[in-house]
């Protein structure tokens, strides 16, 4: 009988490309470093835009699974076809990030439903917390600082608007 060993690594990107995000492997192949000798622990290589990084070799996978958690804390798992040796695909955080644009995309049925032109700076920070709340459900996190900032431009719209139909002709 076959025995499998289970490795964690850490793809780490390094590029200036925006929308990579790290990578965390459960697989069944240790990372090698550039002269082709087996890593388990530290870095092994750098790859392009991309560092490679082992954290440990695990005859059990659920100890593998553990790892991942105690070493890059709330993760979720990702699907991709990473190889054949991949048997799980991580990202840090229990939530994907959305930039500023994606949320307010997201939220902007609430916005047009909550937001106004009386609609106060403390208020735009309450509905912020209210739609993070509400992504997060949905699996997402919302750049809070962007999204303010837009609701803010969306309010500002509406006071000029406003302003706009009563100016004298």
């Amino acid at each position: 009988m076959c025995k499998t060993t289970y490795y964690v690594v850490e793809y780490q990107y390094i590029g200036h490309e925006e929308g990579k995000d790290d990578l965390i492997h459960i697989q069944t192949t240790p990372a090698r470093d550039l002269d082709g000798n087996v890593c388990t622990d530290g870095w092994c290589e750098t790859w392009g835009d991309w560092a490679v990084y082992a954290h440990g070799e695990y005859v059990i996978l659920n100890d593998a699974r553990a790892a991942v958690r105690e070493k890059f804390g709330d993760v979720r798992e990702v699907d991709g076809s990473y190889g054949p040796a991949v048997i799980e695909t991580y990202k840090v955080g229990l939530h994907e990030p959305l930039n500023s644009y994606e949320s307010y995309e997201y939220c902007l049925g609430y916005i047009q439903a909550d937001v106004n032109r009386d609609t106060t700076d403390e208020r735009i920070d309450e509905l912020v917390a209210e739609y993070e709340i509400e992504a997060n459900w949905n699996g997402y996190t919302l750049d809070a600082d962007g999204l303010a900032e837009m609701i803010r431009d969306y309010r500002d719209e509406l006071r000029d608007e406003l302003a706009s139909d009563n100016a004298p002709d």
